[in-house]
């Protein structure tokens, strides 16, 4: 008890307990329902509020002066440039929403301009546009696809704000590797750019103005009445099973579609809404032709405020698989590192629910078992594709990917809920033929990818080739049905992951490609391994363009969520070349790479619903190809790049591969702030 209390009384209300009928007439009321006045005079006795009343005492006034003070220094701890009686006095004369909303403009200015003065390497922003989801990433900031296009020009990418963590294997890497190689600035000069800020934009592309932060998510029961009508959400649901699910499996369509018509009950956790708002807002970000159209950030609104009460409440299959689809969706809509944390906190919900495990029980079906397996193994393909995108560590252990089976190669009609067994394997392409091959080549690669990493004290060069000789080997022993070029349905899947396949054998090989073309200087390295390794990795690259560009011809879809993928993996084998064109320009095949880059170049200016970012790639590589043009290098005389190894000093040692030292090396000295090495030696790449 404070003083406070001891000095004064506690203080009294008066409640006013009478009826409203006797309050209106003026009359005594002894408080009862009904009341004996309304009794004897026979009229309805009416309830009324009660209304404390707080006696205007100097302690009670001492009070409210002292609340009012309290008030004022809490907002001038938030608004320390805004004013209070200039907030009070507008919100007098326009009303408080107008009030706010000016605050908040007027905080956002303050931020902007202060928010150029302050750097941290520790922190990484990232704000959602609604209206253009797919522009180019702010000053410095890391898109969806694991590059920074909108680098600043003399700006590092360790030292931008907003970026976070990549390494080795990511795209940024690789383009700050081209930029700092080649003999003029390959980033367009025009470019636009922001400061990633902490407001973020309150209006969505659908004209619905997003959920205020500080209303709760509702507690109602939720039901499929609930939900927007079938017209307008249906074919989102088709888009959504039509991209999205052939590649990442997660739900059991024939149960969902059921729900959305009514003939199976709706579960009623938070966890089935966040599903059923993400595959809706999946489905129209998937079905957009254009930048302008609509790319379901409603929907996905509706699952964020219902997954902050959700994930502190409860843990389901339905959260994890939401969760699941809202990484994907972070991560597409240039926001990686909201994804990247939604996708582990995803996993780590998994693992706590078993879903890691094979589970066999009389609580779970067939079924039930196999939806488990296919989520489980779709996120574990996930993260080792976040893993490889973004250059950074994976969450998972090999311990925990062998405790679980892979998905049966067989289609929905051959599983129902009451199966009592597993059906067998088929030797045809079906949904979950996709999710297969992407399980045992995501298991495959990061497998090597530890072996080469926990390397001590380092890899050498012939390490690094065995890793990828094993990972062809995996390539070559799947079943005819499960190979590259196979025939059959479902081709964008296939399509995707032999595309898939050929990256993550580069990635493999990437740390000793860069190494090399970092120390190049125009010519030949001479070791063979290191020779072998570059010119396989020109291969892929040169495979997965003419893949790209024949699927593309072929199969012209205009749609984003075929044309993603299209521009994902063509900009990252285009890099492979890009970089080899920079350091190698009079190459005997360098003509082959400008021919087969000026023809991806094309391809993406036809991206629309990509056209953006597109076009900020699309601007990179036509300027690379300009520097390196034979008519602009004929005179150009070979020179090393800044803290460019000697070749007696040379990164390319193949008794021992140097992690740390290459990507210093190639991001600069801003680079050291990023350094993610562990006491046992282990660098990620």
């Amino acid at each position: 008890m404070t003083s406070a209390d001891k000095d004064y009384p506690a203080k009294r209300l008066k409640p006013s307990l009478a009826c409203q009928t006797c309050r209106l007439r003026k009359q005594s009321c002894d408080g009862k329902r009904p009341c004996g006045r309304c009794l004897n005079d026979r009229r309805e006795c009416v309830e009324g509020s009660i209304v404390l009343q707080s006696p205007l005492t100097r302690r009670r006034m001492n009070e409210l002066e002292d609340r009012i003070a309290l008030c004022s220094q809490i907002w001038y701890a938030i608004f320390p440039q805004l004013s209070l009686d200039a907030a009070a006095s507008r919100a007098a004369l326009g009303g408080v929403d107008v009030a706010v909303a000016e605050v908040l403009s007027l905080h956002a200015e303050a931020l902007r301009s202060t928010s150029t003065a302050q750097t941290a390497s520790d922190e990484w922003r990232e704000e959602h546009s609604p209206q253009n989801p797919l522009a180019a990433p702010s000053m410095g900031g890391l898109d969806g696809m694991g590059t920074t296009t909108a680098m600043a020009k003399g700006a590092e990418p360790s030292a931008s704000k907003g970026a976070g963590y990549f390494g080795l294997s990511s795209g940024a890497t690789l383009l700050h590797a081209i930029r700092r190689l080649a003999p003029g600035e390959v980033f367009p000069s025009g470019l636009t750019v922001s400061e990633s800020l902490n407001v973020v934009n309150v209006q969505a592309i659908s004209g619905t103005s997003r959920l205020n932060p500080k209303t709760p998510a509702s507690s109602t029961v939720f039901s499929i009445k609930n939900l927007p009508p079938p017209a307008d959400v249906l074919p989102l649901v088709d888009s959504y099973f039509r991209y999205f699910h052939c590649l990442t499996p997660i739900v059991h369509e024939p149960t969902v579609r059921a729900q959305l018509m009514g003939a199976l009950p709706f579960p009623t956790n938070n966890g089935a809404r966040v599903l059923i708002y993400m595959i809706f807002a999946m489905g129209a970000f998937d079905m957009a032709m254009s930048e302008n159209d609509d790319n379901g950030y409603r929907f996905y609104d509706k699952a964020r405020q219902t997954f902050r009460q959700a994930v502190i409440e409860e843990g389901s299959l339905q959260l994890v698989q939401g969760l699941t689809i809202m990484a994907i969706y972070l991560q597409k809509s240039n926001m990686p590192n909201a994804g990247y944390v939604c996708l582990g906190l995803a996993i780590r919900m998994a693992i706590a629910l078993g879903i890691h495990t094979s589970t066999t029980n009389d609580k779970l079906s067939c079924l039930d078992s196999e939806i488990r397996t296919r989520l489980w193994w779709s996120l574990v393909t996930l993260e080792t594709g976040c893993s490889i995108t973004f250059g950074r560590p994976p969450c998972l252990s090999l311990a925990v990917l062998n405790t679980s089976r892979l998905p049966r190669n067989s289609e929905d009609q051959n599983l129902t809920v009451s199966d009592i067994e597993l059906p067998d394997d088929t030797g045809d392409v079906t949904l979950y033929t996709a999710l297969i091959v992407q399980a045992r080549l995501a298991r495959s690669a990061f497998d090597l990818q530890t072996r080469i990493s926990r390397s001590l004290p380092s890899p050498t060069v012939e390490q690094i080739k065995w890793c990828g000789d094993r990972f062809q080997d995996e390539i070559r022993s799947f079943p005819p049905h499960m190979r590259p070029g196979a025939q059959g349905p479902y081709r964008l899947s296939r399509e995707i992951q032999s595309w898939r396949a050929r990256d993550m054998w580069s990635v493999l090989y990437r740390p000793v490609m860069l190494s090399a073309e970092w120390t190049a200087n125009g010519r030949l390295n001479p070791d063979p391994s290191v020779r072998y390794i570059v010119d396989t990795c020109r291969s892929l690259a040169l495979d997965n363009l003419h893949d790209i560009a024949e699927f593309a011809n072929a199969n012209a879809d205009p749609h984003r969520g075929s044309e993603w993928y299209i521009l994902y993996f063509g900009f990252q084998a285009s890099l492979a070349l890009l970089i080899s064109l920079v350091s190698e320009p009079r190459h005997p095949s360098a003509n082959i790479w400008r021919d087969s880059i000026q023809q991806t170049v094309t391809l993406f200016r036809q991206l629309g619903s990509m056209h953006e970012l597109a076009t900020s790639h699309a601007q990179i590589m036509e300027n690379v190809l300009t520097l390196t043009a034979p008519s602009a290098v004929e005179d150009l005389t070979p020179h090393p790049m800044p803290n460019q190894q000697s070749e007696a000093g040379a990164i390319v040692d193949v008794n021992g591969f140097d992690f740390e030292r290459l990507w210093l090396e190639i991001c600069g000295s801003e680079g050291t702030e990023l350094v993610n090495e562990t006491q046992n030696g282990v660098f990620s790449w």
